[in-house]
């Protein structure tokens, strides 16, 4: 529903005015002392519903920002949740009432108490504003009279959100106007119980203000988010560190057959061991105290003279154990009588060597000179 555009005389800000908190950025918001009074005892009239008004004054734009003035209200009733709070009824006809009431007056905004509940605002006045407070320079003006806290909303962004401040005007022509006039005959006395307790509640409602406005109160959601925050925290850097898997049954397979082919081996390897165990055992045996030439075995035995070889023609074989000191050469030497070359190495073919090496503890066989090769 649209607002009534802004007409009304040459507009004049006004200049008798105290601050309440900090002055808003592009906007200054001015509420006249006595209406500042009447909806304070109009919110404290009934402390067990919530009341609302419509707000009527004067609206200036410029470069600089908006500026209104807030001068007076018109009650409007809030119904219960089955029936709608806020019907559109409602609405309509109190803006009737401000036509007719205040001609040279718009309207630029609305009233709304939460008795004991704080100003958070609840999304049903957000949409209140929303439908019937359009304008961006139409403000809501919320009182909690059972904390005494208070302050003006305005549109931004399309959202409601609270000002730094505002400005009280109007106190001193007020108190002019309370000023009883100069006559002969002394006025009669004001009910000094209930003025003073009224002047009280002003005085008290407005030091609240100041100092909420300088340190904002703690509500219950910033208490909830810091216990949250600070669990969070705990739950970080109490947690246990996490258990590395490592998933180790692509190697599992590779390493079972190593594994097989290593006992295989080892297998192997004892059964070689023993195997040369039984041939050292088998070599002591043959080596025991014999002679150093003997027969060969399905050969004649018909002795030979120690040291010489068997004659030509002859099948005998004599064996000659390898002692320190021993070449091939020498073995040549004692049973052939010569060390030539070709018969050295015929020799050495003879007993299957690599080379004319030998070693103490070999045994050679020493065949007839006719039999070498």
């Amino acid at each position: 529903m649209p607002a009534e555009a802004p007409q009304q005389p040459a507009f004049e800000e006004p200049l008798d005015f105290f601050e309440v908190g900090s002055e808003e950025p592009g906007l200054r918001i001015y509420l006249r002392y006595d209406l500042f009074r009447a909806l304070d005892e109009y919110a404290v009239r009934d402390t067990s519903r919530e009341l609302a008004a419509l707000l009527v004054g004067q609206i200036h734009e410029s470069g600089q920002g908006n500026c209104i003035v807030v001068e007076d209200a018109i009650e409007i009733g809030v119904g219960d949740e089955r029936e709608g709070r806020f019907s559109p009824r409602v609405w309509q006809h109190a803006r009737r009432v401000a036509r007719t009431r205040y001609v040279n007056k718009v309207i630029v905004g609305w009233y709304h108490t939460h008795p004991g509940t704080g100003l958070d605002l609840s999304q049903e006045e957000r949409e209140v504003h929303k439908s019937f407070f359009p304008e961006a320079w139409q403000v809501m003006y919320v009182v909690d009279p059972v904390s005494r806290d208070r302050n003006f909303y305005r549109s931004q962004e399309s959202r409601l959100s609270g000002v730094r401040g505002f400005r009280i005007f109007g106190k001193e022509a007020a108190a002019l106007r309370e000023k009883p006039a100069v006559t002969g005959q002394a006025p009669a006395a004001p009910p000094r119980n209930e003025e003073a307790l009224r002047e009280r509640y002003l005085e008290r409602s407005l030091e609240k203000i100041l100092r909420s406005q300088r340190r904002p109160p703690s509500r219950p959601v910033d208490l909830l988010i810091v216990g949250l925050l600070v669990a969070n925290l705990l739950a970080i850097l109490l947690r246990p560190a996490p258990t590395a898997k490592v998933d180790l049954s692509p190697l599992a397979t590779p390493i079972q057959r190593v594994a097989v082919q290593v006992s295989g081996m080892t297998k192997r390897l004892d059964k070689l061991e023993k195997h040369l165990a039984d041939l050292q055992v088998l070599d002591e045996q043959l080596a025991g105290p014999t002679p150093d030439v003997s027969a060969t075995p399905g050969e004649s035995s018909s002795p030979v003279a120690l040291g010489k070889a068997p004659p030509d023609g002859s099948k005998e074989i004599v064996e000659h154990r390898v002692k320190e000191g021993d070449t091939l050469s020498l073995i040549a030497e004692q049973y052939y009588g010569s060390a030539g070359s070709s018969l050295v190495g015929a020799l050495a073919k003879y007993n299957k060597l690599r080379g004319n090496e030998i070693f103490p503890g070999d045994t050679l066989k020493i065949p007839a000179r006719d039999h070498l090769p």
